[in-house]
């Protein structure tokens, strides 16, 4: 049952970040040439990945819209006192950290994981974060990989396919992607596709330095 709470590693999708071992390395890498400042979630689940963030001991923020889904979280992280999870919309969430001054805007990790069928806050939380934090980077789950569709990414129909033609309306906020440098056919977990993208200097030179991606706008032809 779902009010049971266990302590085990994992309770579903493989592990933390859809259970890719490259996904890991590659935060693990960023985070050991970044030094993060803070680390921000948008869709808490259950606290997977959360969990996982929150073992590096610096301040993670993380939001679910599900009060059911919040209150498991809550529960399981009860004792870790860098990590706060807050109930409610992913870009009312990212708008109250704006507001915060004791959030940090420098150096800061984002791993978006809100959308969900007919709601895509998407779009809205790639323009909210790098209108508003400096040197952030953004990991993004369930995303297309273009050229490799053995990776899974989110459908709902047209318009609303996770896709970088549906980030082009925020392309002017000048960010580059990268993408899993790993074949699908030899990754691990859920084979989740996913994209990872900054928009200043010093993070996009750190990306090139990772060897789990691959910048886009080198590959394509």
């Amino acid at each position: 049952m779902e009010c049971i709470f266990h302590l085990q590693p994992s309770t579903g999708f493989g592990g933390p970040l859809n259970g890719s071992p490259a996904r890991l390395t590659a935060f693990g890498e960023l985070n050991r040439r970044c030094s993060f400042d803070a680390i921000v979630e948008t869709g808490t689940y259950r606290g997977e990945s959360t969990v996982y963030f929150g073992a590096t001991g610096c301040p993670v923020y993380s939001s679910e819209v599900n009060p059911r889904f919040l209150g498991y979280a809550r529960m399981r992280l009860r004792f870790r006192s860098n990590v706060h999870i807050l109930l409610g919309d992913s870009r009312q969430f990212l708008r109250r950290l704006i507001e915060d001054p004791n959030v940090p805007k420098d150096k800061v990790f984002f791993y978006l994981d809100a959308h969900w069928h007919d709601d895509l806050p998407l779009r809205d939380e790639v323009e909210l974060i790098f209108r508003n934090w400096k040197r952030a980077i953004v990991m993004v789950d369930d995303f297309q990989v273009p050229d490799d569709l053995g990776y899974g990414f989110d459908d709902y129909g047209e318009g609303k396919r996770l896709t970088l033609e549906y980030l082009a309306p925020v392309a002017y906020t000048g960010f580059t992607s990268f993408f899993p440098s790993l074949p699908s056919s030899e990754e691990l977990g859920y084979k989740r596709g996913w994209v990872v993208m900054a928009n200043d200097k010093f993070s996009i030179d750190q990306l090139r330095e990772i060897a789990q991606v691959r910048e886009w706008q080198q590959t394509r032809g």
